[in-house]
């Protein structure tokens, strides 16, 4: 029974042939890219028919799908439970009373989704249940009587959160009375014919980037209300005070805009503190109001840093009987007067820019300091000139209109002359973005460029910058040094990593600049970024395949071996052979050591005449294996089966 061989190594891997043989029982390393999408913790909104839906944090339910009316799905909530309502404008002459615990009311979109009292409600929304939360709706609406104040939103609780509403239209806009711990945020509260905004009572409330604009009486009004935040709100073009606090201790107002706020005698203030002691106001912009940019009366104690008052019709800062209050760091500019003291004692104004008012400064019997000394100096005055920052003390600034002897012995030369230029600093900044890695995804016991790109952001050139990579906290290789990094300039640096010892799965590479921190910057939070890299498990395979299952005397049957190493170089033993179990036929055609190169990936062909191999047919078996040298033990196995079928049509093969 002769079997021919002729083997030809191809060039490259071809088009793979058919396998026709049982699967492997050995397991085979392969990479597989799953997508997983996830989708969790969502609501799915049919257009009719949807019913409550419950969560972790209670259920859900729909307006008008589940009730009719939101009193009606507040009636049935329980703590813990969502209200959400839909587009579409619900009408209650009585308003929505909220009398629970931890209750979200939310609307689909405030552009569209309104609560209207009909004129009619004392509270469009009321809220006397504490952790309530009410977003996303215009409430408009209330009655408009002045007795005990009307409101688009009223709450009497603790703990509350108001966002993203827009309440206009209502006698108060939002109010609070007695209610500690709320937060009021992203709400537009324009038009209302009293106060925008009011608390009452209301300790440790935060009112963050919150609009109101063109309000019958004061935007925002705080009352007996201490400790509270207002940060980044707007209030201009109100009919008298723009943010007002009366007897509202130890409150902090920041980045807040007053502007264009109107009004009679002692009205039209952008910012007014009455009797508010100890707070902090600072970054605020208090413009072109009718009265006073900033008041304080009868407030002790209090920081006013970094504000803007331009343009007010009567003072830009306005102190009256009041104490210990440090005016600092302000831009006054273009009012009438810069600065008014009025029998006020012991405040200390210094490092101020005091541009082109008509009148700069005036302090009324008072024994105030307007300036610190020789090395703190005085104030900034435009109608003024000296020279030094701080002067001398022999070019005092003495036009301030007093009787008191006020006099600011040091002033500046310069606009803000008291700020220390920064000097010119090198900024060494690397991302998570600058790592990368050649190959991307290496195999175990490759060698891997590490790659990182750092750059200079600052203002000063930088040298011998050290820099270390770190695979898994370990580093890799020694430091590295930039010699020389110009301000705007990058560079790459690169490092090799020997994945050996690694082992497969994701490991963590850091780089770290300037680790010990040698190099002075004008920033330190840039010096470190880290990136994952994947080593994917080594494979040495072997796969043997036939062109088709089934031969006939004069075809030919084609034999294809494949041999991959992914690793390292390493040695094995090459064997091939063939058996036939039903005739006891065995035949080793090759079993010899060979060297595998890294990367090596080769196909090698067989091809054998098929002739009269008897009248009875039998199946076949080619085998192909990698054996370690030495122990013979099995690296990778792979076997063909197919089957002879002589011409006889009675033939019969019997298949392993």
């Amino acid at each position: 029974m002769p079997f021919l061989f002729y083997k030809q190594k191809l060039k490259s891997r071809e088009k793979p042939k058919v396998k026709t043989k049982p699967k492997r029982s050995k397991p085979k390393i392969a990479t597989t890219l799953v997508f997983l999408l996830a989708l969790g913790a969502a609501v799915a909104f049919a257009a009719a028919g949807t019913a409550a839906a419950a969560t972790e944090a209670g259920t859900t339910i729909f307006v008008p799908t589940d009730y009719a009316t939101i009193q009606d799905a507040v009636d049935a909530a329980s703590p813990g439970d969502t209200i959400f309502v839909w587009n579409g404008t619900y009408f209650d002459s009585d308003g929505v009373k909220i009398e629970k615990d931890r209750i979200t009311l939310q609307g689909e979109d405030a552009n569209t989704t309104t609560i209207h009292g009909r004129w009619s409600a004392w509270a469009v929304v009321s809220v006397r249940g504490d952790f309530v939360n009410v977003s996303g709706f215009t409430v408009t609406g209330s009655e408009s009587s002045s007795y005990f104040g009307p409101a688009g939103i009223y709450v009497e609780s603790s703990n509350c959160l108001l966002s993203d509403n827009i309440v206009n239209l209502n006698y108060y806009g939002i109010k609070l009375y007695s209610s500690s711990n709320c937060t009021l945020e992203n709400n537009i509260v324009n038009l209302n014919d009293d106060y925008g905004v009011f608390l009452a009572s209301s300790n440790d409330c935060v009112l963050e980037n919150n609009i109101a604009n063109s309000n019958d009486d004061y935007g925002v009004y705080l009352l007996y209300s201490n400790g509270c935040v207002l940060e980044e709100n707007i209030a201009n073009s109100n009919d008298d005070h723009g943010i007002y606090l009366e007897s509202s201790n130890g409150c902090v107002l920041q980045n807040n805009t007053a502007n264009l706020n109107q009004g009679g005698y002692h009205a039209g203030n952008g910012i007014y503190l009455y009797r508010s002691s100890d707070c902090m106001l600072e970054g605020n912009i208090a413009n072109s109001n009718y009265y006073h940019g900033i008041k304080l009366e009868y407030s002790s104690g209090c920081n006013i840093t970094n504000n803007i008052v331009d343009s007010n019709d009567d003072c830009g800062i306005l102190l009256e009987p009041t104490s210990t209050n440090i005016i600092t760091e302000n831009n006054v500019s273009n009012n009438y007067y810069g600065i008014y003291v009025f029998q006020s004692t012991d405040n200390e104004i210094y490092h101020n820019n005091f541009i082109n008012n008509k009148k700069q400064a005036y302090d009324h019997r008072g024994f105030n300091e307007w300036d610190r000394g020789v090395k703190i100096g005085g104030n900034y005055w435009s109608d003024h000139g000296c020279h030094g920052n701080p002067s001398n003390g022999t070019e005092p600034y003495e036009k301030i209109e007093t009787d008191a002897g006020a006099v600011d012995n040091y002033p500046f030369e310069d606009k803000d002359g008291w700020e220390t230029p920064t000097p010119p600093l090198p900024d060494l900044a690397i991302s998570d973005d600058d790592i990368s890695f050649v190959p991307k995804s290496p195999w175990e016991g490759e060698v891997v460029r590490l790659n990182a790109t750092v750059r200079n952001l600052g203002t000063a050139n930088a040298s011998s910058v050290i820099m270390k990579f770190f695979a898994d906290g370990m580093q890799v290789d020694g430091d590295l040094v930039v010699v020389f990094l110009g301000a705007g300039e990058e560079a790459n640096v690169s490092v090799d990593w020997d994945t050996t010892g690694a082992g497969a799965g994701e490991h963590k590479i850091s780089v770290k600049v300037d680790p010990d921190d040698e190099i002075e910057e004008s920033s330190e939070m840039n010096n470190e970024a880290s990136r994952t890299i994947s080593v994917v498990e080594a494979e040495t395979t072997i796969e043997i395949t036939i062109d088709k299952g089934t031969y006939s005397p004069n075809e030919t049957m084609k034999t294809e071996i494949c041999i991959k190493n992914t690793g390292k170089a390493r040695d094995v033993v090459f064997g091939w052979w063939l058996t036939v179990p039903q005739l006891g036929y065995s035949s080793v055609l090759a079993y010899t050591p060979v060297t595998l190169s890294g990367g090596y990936d080769e196909c090698f062909e067989s091809q054998i005449s098929v002739g009269d191999w008897g009248a009875t047919g039998f199946a076949g078996i080619w085998a192909a294996g990698l054996f370690e040298p030495g122990t013979g033990e099995v690296v990778d196995l792979d076997t063909a089966v197919w089957i002879y079928k002589p011409s006889a049509a009675v033939a019969v093969a019997t298949v392993l």
